[in-house]
């Protein structure tokens, strides 16, 4: 995949786009729309995605620890098998994700 490691994709429009496997590690997303892109085990470790439309997209197997999506849009993303520790999800629209309960309670701070 490729290696977008730390970009600047700060609304960027990147409808229906192929990022299987990307290495997407800290990568600034906030705003950007990716509605619909193709993201299968992608790697979003960090990244900060506030804001961000990810409605439809296929984050199977995708790595989104620690990742900010406060306010993200999620609807109907496809986040089966999604590593989700410590990722931010206030206030996302997660109507008909694709997740699991687990996943859910991966995002919640350990004491």
């Amino acid at each position: 995949g490729a290696d977008l490691t730390q970009a600047n994709l700060t609304r960027a429009v990147l409808k229906l786009a192929t990022l299987t496997g990307a290495d997407m590690t800290d990568a600034k997303l906030s705003g950007a729309d990716l509605t619909h892109a193709s993201a299968e085990g992608a790697d979003l470790t960090r990244a900060q995605g506030s804001g961000a439309s990810f409605r439809d997209a296929d984050l199977t197997r995708a790595n989104l620890q620690g990742a900010d999506l406060t306010d993200a849009d999620l609807e109907d993303a496809d986040m089966t098998d999604a590593k989700l520790t410590d990722a931010n999800l206030t206030d996302a629209d997660l109507t008909g994700a694709g997740l699991t309960m687990g996943q859910i309670l991966a995002t919640q701070p350990h004491p």
